[in-house]
């Protein structure tokens, strides 16, 4: 697993560098956390990696794009509900979804968990 985390670490994983590990039999998934919807639009649309959102307050964004799950620091404290929108992305039910990512955003915010 990749984890593409800028303001951890200072540097970001280019979309293409991500592709170019993404050959590598044994790294299947990223964390993103780059911050650019239109990098992780296009890491999905390639198909080589699975995308997970790393940034909690993208997790719906992500999801809706075509990601396959997150890697999210506030889902310990209302798991049962994340779930729940992950469901309800997958089932299609994009109300729902829209509703429970609205109800979870103020635990996704920064320093919020």
């Amino acid at each position: 697993m990749l984890y593409d985390i800028p303001l951890r670490t200072g540097v970001r994983i280019e979309p293409a560098t991500a592709l170019q590990l993404a050959m590598h039999p044994r790294i299947v998934g990223i964390k993103d956390c780059g911050g650019s919807m239109g990098d992780t639009q296009a890491l999905i649309a390639d198909g080589r990696l699975q995308v997970l959102a790393g940034d909690d307050a993208r997790i719906f964004d992500t999801l809706c794009a075509g990601g396959t799950g997150a890697i999210a620091a506030s889902a310990h404290v209302r798991t049962e509900r994340f779930v729940a929108l992950h469901r309800a992305v997958a089932e299609q039910r994009l109300d729902d979804a829209r509703r429970i990512a609205q109800e979870l955003a103020p635990r996704a915010e920064p320093g919020a968990a």
